[in-house]
Parts: C-alpha cells; sequence; structure tokens
C-alpha cells in the first residue's frame, strides 16, 4: 500500500470515529408519526376560563415508548382556546391565536395523566407510568428544536427528567429561555445534576418538556427530542484533521492520474 493510500485508509477511519461521536443519541420524538395533512392537526383544544387544562394520550407514534401525551393549560382570561398539535412540516406546535396565553408540556413515559397534578407541576401524584428505563449515563445533554414567532417574543423551555420509578423517584430540572426565530437548545446533564445531585441518569423513566411564559398570541414549535453525546472539541478537531487528509489524498490521486493521461 502507498504512503498516499495508507493517509486516505485513515483519515477514514478517524472521519467514522469521529462522526460516531459527534452522532450518538436516543431519540425520545421526532413528531413524524402520524404524518400529516396539509393545515397538520390540533390534537388538544383547552377553552373556558384562567386556570383550564386538559389532557391527550396519543399512542401508535414514533415517540419513545410508543405514547406521547399533551397537556395545555389556560394562563389568562382570553376567550380562545390554547391548542396543541403537530405541523404540516412535522414537528409539535403550541397555537395562542388570537391574544390568549397559555403553557404545554410533552410527557413521555406516561400511560394517563392526572390534570389537577399537572396544573401544579406535580409528575408523581395521580399519575399512571410506563416507564422507559433509559441509560443516559455517557450522554452529554438533552437537544430541544425550537420555533418562536412574532418579534421580540420570549418564553423558556423547562425539561424534567426522573429516575427510579417504582423504587425512590428522583426528579431534576433544567431550564433555558427561548426568543424569536429558530434554534437548538442543549441542556447538559451537569445541569440536572445541579438541580438534584441523586439523580440517576442510568435509569431516566420519565422525560417531560415543558413550554412556558411564552408572549401571548404568540405561536411556538418543538422538534427533535433527543439525548445526545456533546461533541468534545477534541473529536471536532479530529474530524476536520481527516477531512483534510481526505481531501489531500484524493488532490493527489487525481493529479497522478493527469498525468499518466498526459
Amino acid at each position: 500500500m502507498s504512503q498516499h493510500s495508507f493517509k486516505y485508509s485513515l483519515s477514514l477511519f478517524f472521519i467514522f470515529g469521529a462522526v460516531q461521536l459527534i452522532h450518538g443519541q436516543s431519540i425520545i420524538d421526532t413528531f413524524t408519526m402520524p404524518s400529516q395533512p396539509p393545515g397538520g392537526t390540533d390534537y388538544l383544544t383547552v377553552t373556558g376560563a384562567l386556570g383550564s387544562s386538559g389532557s391527550f394520550v396519543q399512542s401508535g407514534v414514533d415517540a419513545i415508548g410508543g405514547t406521547r401525551v399533551y397537556y395545555a393549560q389556560k394562563t389568562n382570561s382570553d376567550p380562545a382556546a390554547v391548542q396543541l398539535g403537530i405541523t404540516q412540516t412535522q414537528e409539535f406546535r403550541q397555537v395562542l391565536n388570537p391574544i390568549v396565553a397559555g403553557r404545554s408540556k410533552l410527557l413521555y413515559g406516561y400511560s394517563s395523566v392526572s390534570n389537577s397534578s399537572l396544573d401544579n407541576n406535580d409528575y408523581i401524584t395521580g399519575q399512571t407510568f410506563s416507564s422507559l428505563n433509559l441509560d443516559e449515563s455517557s450522554s452529554g445533554a438533552l437537544r430541544v428544536d425550537y420555533a418562536l414567532g412574532g418579534n421580540i417574543s420570549t418564553g423558556q423551555v423547562t425539561v424534567t427528567l426522573i429516575s427510579g420509578t417504582g423504587g425512590s423517584q428522583q426528579i431534576a430540572n433544567a431550564v433555558l429561555p427561548i426568543f424569536s426565530g429558530q434554534q437548538s437548545l442543549l441542556f447538559s446533564l451537569p445541569t440536572f445534576l445541579a438541580n438534584n445531585p441523586t439523580i440517576n441518569f442510568s435509569d431516566i423513566d420519565q422525560v417531560v418538556v415543558s413550554l412556558d411564559n411564552v408572549t401571548q398570541g404568540v405561536n411556538a414549535a418543538l422538534d427533535n427530542i433527543l439525548f445526545t453525546a456533546v461533541p468534545e472539541p477534541s473529536s471536532l478537531i479530529m474530524l476536520g484533521s481527516a477531512s483534510m487528509i481526505c481531501l489531500s489524498g484524493w488532490y493527489f490521486n487525481r493529479k497522478q492520474r493527469n498525468r499518466r493521461r498526459s
């Protein structure tokens, strides 16, 4: 094997290793099922007075565990409804038209829920569990993609992890702000540890993603909820270096072929 062929093969090995480090992930929900018609579908509509709430358990979906639970609550007295569903581009949506205010939750690892408990952010009392039993001890963060409409709109996303269901349950939260536009959020696992040092990442049984304090009348979307191994800088350097070696090898081989033809 020539020196250049060896470098080319070695670079492919490093690229494969770096890509594996970057893309290792456990998917919670990507909202690709059920497939949506034009305009999307609203699966939960909450009307009524300030504080009214509701939930909907959706089965046969691509979410982990096969069940996705929607919860919504009105947080002002506007007569319009808070609506939750999936867009035609397969994203979770929270609709607050025209000037209603509300909050929502997506729950995983549950087969049924108590609305009155969720009104108080209580994920234990009155809930029926279908534990996920995820080992995320080698993950680095939980990622959530979001889109938020309106000018200078704001809100926040809270992720809640629960371990030890069936025994000594431990709950940990992490919160990040959201702003107008589209972005990916990374909730690092050390942030959950700071909130509750006894959370057990090798036995994550429930995951809750909450959308709170969004500007009234502003619609929001969430997508691609997953645990991911956050790439270390060394992994990115390895990927970049290997790519340069691969490119230089390709250029050298092409140059040699052109010389033989001339």
